[in-house]
Formats: structure tokens, C-alpha cells, sequence
């Protein structure tokens, strides 16, 4: 019954949006999310987020969805060199807790912390968001200086996990583009690729409508709402975008796979259960987030048993710790 979804509506009801999220499209495309929050303070989060990572590159780009991430912070055209990051500082950010960035398979994402006055995002910090959707700079000798950070940050990858989970995740994605496509890239192709390559990537996918901002924090969003078309000004795109679509394969029935991984780094033994799925379609009703919130609870409830189990003195039957109640 209604009840059973706290009064929002029937199963099949679609999932509300917040209320006080102000929302669109630019007339370039670019969509906009929105929301005052007024703790903490005088602080806003803006992030622009981008709907392509590793898994857009084609074999002679891999890595780059990762560089290019890197080079949004080597220069823009409002903001040669070093002055993106000297601004960034002038603010009293710091990197990682307040600028951020990350590219994953599906996505790449920046993210700054700024503060606010007078109910205000600075003018500058949201010309640092424009410029990252259409005018990064590709200056060869940037590049070139940024592959040694590329490259040790490759290398600084390369413990044990790391290497055990180069081998586990083309098991776990076999058939599918998510198995070579880790989004750190080649050092091949990261020594080696041309800067007009990773221009090229960049003006591929870094378009209006395959971007989103997302700016949460103290401020008057209606003032922010107005601005957003004086303030991002990308041309809109002369075609519409086809994205690839990325699935994984279909699990086979039946079809039990083992694989023991060892290294001789490892200080520990790790056991990992996959059950692969069919794919289902996203349910966007009432339904489904009542699944989705399931599924969250079964699996910290499972995570929380196991992980006492593995720390108690005493061993039990496995099943004592999945289902305490149960008497053996």
C-alpha cells in the first residue's frame, strides 16, 4: 500500500526529485544541478562532471581519458600555467580534500571547494569550470612535463594489490571493454602519445551535452541559476552526441570459475565471491529504490557478521555468522 512507501506514492510511482535542487539545460546543452546548503558557511562544492573515462579511448588513447584530467590543472586559456594553481591557493585550497579530480571507467570528474561572500560564488572560480569544459590547453612541453607524474603515479601503483588486481578484473569482465581498459592507461601510450592526441580526445567528448555541473553550498541558487548562461559559454555542438554503450556479457549458467592469485608481497589471505548477474534494466519507481535500499542493508549487515566472525577467538560454522539465530 501507499503506507509502505512512507506516503510518497504506489510502487510504481516514479522516484521524486529534491525538491529544492534547482535544475536544466543551458541552451548549450550543459545540464545543471543546484542546491543551497548552508552548513558549512560561507563554502561552496562545484563539480563538473563528464560523461566519458577509459572506456571511450580507442587502442591508441588508452590512458588518455586519466591525462587529460591531469592537464586541466597544467592550463587553460584564462589560466596559463601555473596560475590555475596559484589561484586555487590563493583561496586557501588544498589539493585533495578541496580540489579534486578522478577518471574512472564511465567518468571523469574535477571538483574545487571555494568560498563564498555575500551569497556569491566567485566570478573566477566558475570561469576555472568554463574553462575546463572547452579551453584546456595541450602545450606540448606541458605534456611532456606531465608524463613523468603520470608515470610515477603508474609506477607507484605497482604493490601487490595492484598486481593482483591486474589479473582478477579481466576474469571478472571477460567479453566486455571493461576487462582492458583500466583507467590508468598504458605506459606505452602515456610516454609516448602525441599532445594533438589527447586535444583530440578532449574536443571528442568534452562537450556541453556530455557534462553536468554540480554546485551544492551557501549561496542564493536563484542569482547562480541566472548567471550560468553568462557564465559558461561552450558553442553548443553542430551534431548530437552517440554514446557507445558498455555491457557486460550475460553470466553463463552453471558456469562455476575458480582462480587462485598469489604474490609474494602479500602479507594476508583474501577469499571474494562474485555472483555475476543478468543485467536489468534501472528501475526508476518507488519499487525499485525500496530494492535498492535492500540490497544496501544485506550487504553492510553480511560485511558487519563476517568481519566479527573473522576477528572472533572462537570459530563457528559460517553460518552462525550469517544467520546467528540459527542453532546448529
Amino acid at each position: 500500500g501507499i503506507e509502505a512507501y512512507g506516503g510518497l506514492g504506489r510502487p510504481e510511482t516514479p522516484q521524486p526529485f529534491m525538491e529544492a535542487v534547482r535544475s536544466g539545460k543551458l541552451p548549450n546543452g550543459l545540464s545543471y544541478f543546484i542546491l543551497e546548503n548552508s552548513k558549512p558557511e560561507n563554502r561552496a562544492y562545484l563539480t563538473l562532471a563528464v560523461n566519458a573515462g577509459s572506456l571511450n579511448e580507442n587502442d591508441d588513447e588508452q590512458g588518455l581519458a586519466h591525462f587529460v584530467e591531469h592537464m586541466a590543472f597544467n592550463g587553460t586559456t584564462r589560466f596559463p600555467e601555473s596560475e590555475l594553481i596559484d589561484y586555487l591557493r590563493s583561496l586557501g585550497m588544498r589539493f585533495g580534500p578541496e580540489v579534486n579530480a578522478y577518471t574512472g571507467f564511465d567518468r571523469t570528474v574535477y571538483g574545487i571547494e571555494v568560498p563564498t561572500e555575500n551569497a556569491r560564488i566567485p566570478e573566477k572560480a566558475l570561469a576555472v569550470l568554463d574553462d575546463w569544459t572547452r579551453a584546456i590547453t595541450f602545450d606540448p612541453k606541458d605534456v611532456d612535463d606531465e608524463r613523468l607524474v603520470i608515470m610515477e603515479e603508474y609506477r607507484s601503483r605497482l604493490g601487490a594489490m595492484e598486481r593482483v588486481r591486474r589479473k582478477l578484473l579481466p576474469i571478472i569482465f571477460r567479453g566486455s571493454a571493461y576487462a582492458d581498459r583500466l583507467p590508468i592507461g598504458l605506459p606505452e601510450i602515456i610516454e609516448n602519445a602525441p599532445a594533438e592526441r589527447l586535444a583530440g580526445f578532449y574536443r571528442r567528448w568534452y562537450r556541453p551535452d556530455n557534462m553536468a555541473l554540480i554546485i551544492v553550498g551557501d549561496f542564493d541558487g536563484a542569482v547562480l541559476e541566472a548567471e550560468l548562461i553568462s557564465q559558461f559559454t561552450a558553442p553548443a555542438p553542430a551534431s548530437s552526441l552517440i554514446l557507445p554503450k558498455y555491457e557486460l556479457p550475460a553470466p553463463k549458467k552453471g558456469n562455476l570459475e575458480v582462480a587462485i592469485i598469489t604474490d609474494p608481497e602479500l602479507t594476508y589471505t583474501q577469499f571474494n565471491l562474485y555472483y555475476k548477474r543478468t543485467p536489468q534494466p534501472v528501475k526508476a519507481d518507488l519499487a525499485g529504490y525500496r530494492e535498492g535500499l535492500i540490497d544496501v542493508l544485506i550487504d553492510r549487515m553480511l560485511d558487519l557478521r563476517f568481519d566479527e566472525a573473522s576477528r572472533s577467538e572462537i570459530t563457528e560454522p559460517l553460518a552462525m555468522a550469517i544467520s546467528p539465530a540459527v542453532k546448529p
